[in-house]
């Protein structure tokens, strides 16, 4: 082994006896000290006593699962505890206030927030117009249908429990306003930021973005004799229809459930009248009421236009008075017709050649024609052909304006999403018409009528966004308008109407008489009475009627108008002066004796616009006679 160290030749023998030198000694230590473990949380055992100690955990664990006792110690309860804890919770009053929280959120922040913490803005107070009366106002007459009466209480009660079914006639006024929307929803986008603190536009969403009526309220007013006015009176609801009228409400929610329905828009602005005989048995046609209607056709939009009409009827009415007074209606035609008849009297031997008045014919008679002769003389022909050629066209302008003015009547749309939407006015409408019937009026007398507009109030429940100042603006939930001017007087008629035609005017001692045109009212139509019924001085005015003028056997019933006939007396107005003994004026009084006499012109009473108007409403009776 030349080139080796002697290191080297033993190296492997010196690390083998190192190695052997620390596993023995490692054994002497560790045999000298055993290594200690603990068993459980505070046993310290050595490597010779943890066979024991297991066996004793193992026996201790035996002896527990064959025990019969239960180490684990419950708490007694009550049966039933957490119930009656959960129950008393529900009890208790979660906000500062003891009453129901409202369910929409700016007025539940009112009731639990501090009432010093109020809002930051002023807002805009809205103030609107007042309405404007339709005049006149229209009346109707009809009945009504006895078993939709018999549905409604408050009705029945009203016409009375024992009534007739057959006899429920009525008479009643339509009173009319006209509503500026346009200017509503300007007022509602005004704003004022010069002023100090500025005003501010309320949120749109406050009012859910449209025009919601609460209630139309209408008063009347009684006319006397002496031409002065009586006391307010207010015209009630419809029976059955009392919506928001003398109620109250603490929040909004409660007024949105009434105004969600959609046909409370029309319930309020422009209700129906009650189901009645004549317009049912005429579904379809121009029907009595409509037709009373059609008396006072409402002229809306330009107010120029308005004013223009109402001139152009005031000097339509001027004409036809002096038409009448010139002896009526006179055009080519008739004249054409009145010659034709006279050469034809003449033909059959009259004496002289130029007809009844003798001299020469022609148009306007001969020259020894005149008064005597009983025609008109030529100069009178010439100006009744004006009159009626200017009455004519006016009532050709008054026809066509009229209609030019006339507007459809607007209807509610359907609720939006808005689960606050209900019935709202529609946005592109710029005027609504409003209206109520006014069923309690008491016939045979003038009224006039007046219109007042409640508005939803967008103000009410929202005091958390008020200041202080401004608190009053929630108080109330509807803003009232303004009371509009008074219509134009209206008389409303009775069911028995009557008007002065002709009589008899005798030399004292003699025999003297007066006889009505005489308009009834009769399970809903108007009839007249024919022959007109006469009476003499000292006679109560009884109008004795047929029930069926078809049927020889029918039935006769009596009307006592109240009223005698006092005096027959001349009539200085009647013209021309020869048809004055058959135009006698006539004085009645009434039979209980109270109030002033009063004296009826046949001269006045022939030009009594109702008696047009009911010659219509007879025409129209015998066109759609009820079933």
């Amino acid at each position: 082994m030349k080139g080796i160290s002697l290191v080297e030749r033993h190296f492997e023998k010196a690390v083998t006896v190192l190695v052997a030198l620390l596993l023995c000694g490692y054994l002497a230590y560790d045999y000298l000290q055993p290594q200690i473990v603990k068993m459980g949380t505070k046993t310290d055992v050595g490597p010779t006593d943890v066979n024991g100690q297991l066996e004793k955990q193992a026996g201790q664990l035996e002896i527990k699962q064959n025990s019969q006792q239960n180490p684990i110690q419950f708490q007694s309860f009550e049966p039933g505890a957490a119930k009656k804890s959960y129950q008393s919770k529900l009890g208790e009053i979660v906000s500062s206030q003891p009453h129901e929280i409202p369910k929409n959120a700016p007025s539940l922040a009112t009731k639990l927030m501090p009432k010093a913490q109020v809002g930051v803005n002023w807002w805009h107070q809205p103030t609107f117009a007042a309405p404007i009366m339709v005049s006149p106002v229209a009346w109707f007459g009809d009945a009504l249908e006895p078993k939709a009466t018999a549905k409604n209480q408050k009705l029945q009660e009203f016409v009375g429990p024992t009534s007739n079914p057959a006899n429920l006639d009525v008479i009643w006024t339509k009173p009319t306003a006209r509503i500026n929307l346009k200017d509503i929803r300007a007022e509602y986008l005004k704003e004022d930021l010069a002023k100090t603190p500025p005003r501010k536009v309320a949120p749109a969403n406050w009012r859910n973005n449209a025009v919601y009526f609460i209630d139309v309220v209408f008063q009347r007013q009684e006319q006397f004799q002496d031409g002065s006015w009586g006391k307010e009176e207010q015209v009630p609801l419809m029976f059955g229809a009392d919506l928001f009228r003398g109620k109250t409400f603490t929040n909004r929610n409660e007024i949105f459930a009434i105004l969600r329905e959609q046909s409370v828009e029309t319930q309020i602005c422009q209700p129906d009248f009650y189901p009645t005989q004549i317009k049912n048995s005429a579904a379809g046609k121009k029907t009595v009421a409509s037709n009373a209607g059609n008396q006072s056709t409402a002229p809306v939009g330009d107010p120029k236009k308005i004013k223009d009409l109402e001139k152009l009827k005031a000097e339509l009415a001027d004409v036809q008075t002096k038409l009448q007074e010139a002896g009526g209606e006179w055009d080519a035609e008739m004249a054409k017709k009145e010659n034709a008849d006279r050469k034809k009297k003449g033909s059959g031997g009259d004496s002289g050649g130029g007809g009844k008045g003798g001299g020469s014919g022609g148009v306007g008679g001969g020259a020894s024609g005149g008064a005597s002769g009983g025609e008109t003389s030529g100069t009178d022909k010439r100006k009744r052909l004006a009159l009626t050629d200017k009455f004519r066209d006016l009532a050709k302008k008054v026809k066509v304006l009229t209609k030019e003015l006339a507007s459809p009547i607007t209807k509610p749309i359907d609720p939006s999403e808005n689960p606050e939407q209900g019935t709202a006015i529609e946005s592109n409408i710029d005027f609504i018409d409003v209206w109520t019937h006014d069923l309690t009026v008491p016939p045979g007398k003038t009224f006039r009528y007046r219109c007042q507009v409640q508005i939803f109030n967008q103000f009410f429940g929202k005091e958390f966004l008020l200041v202080k100042e401004q608190l009053e603006l929630a108080k109330e939930f509807a803003i009232n308008t303004p009371w509009s001017q008074w219509s134009e007087p209206i008389y409303v008629p009775k069911k028995v109407m009557y008007f002065a035609d002709s009589g008899t005017l005798g030399e004292s001692g003699t025999r003297q008489s007066v006889s009505f045109n005489v308009y009834t009212l009769r399970k809903g139509a108007w009839y007249k009475m024919d022959p007109n019924p006469s009476f003499e001085p000292g006679q109560s005015i009884v109008f004795k009627e047929k029930l069926d003028a078809e049927n020889s056997s029918a039935t006769f019933v009596d009307t006592d108008s109240g009223w005698f006939v006092v005096d027959v007396i001349d009539d200085p107005n009647a013209v021309p002066e020869k048809n004055r003994p058959n135009l006698p004026a006539v004085v009645l009084r009434r039979q209980d004796g109270e109030g002033a006499i009063e004296i009826r012109y046949p001269t006045i009473d022939k030009k009594n616009p109702s008696i047009i108007l009911l010659e219509n409403l007879v025409k129209e009776a015998k066109k759609n006679k009820p079933a």
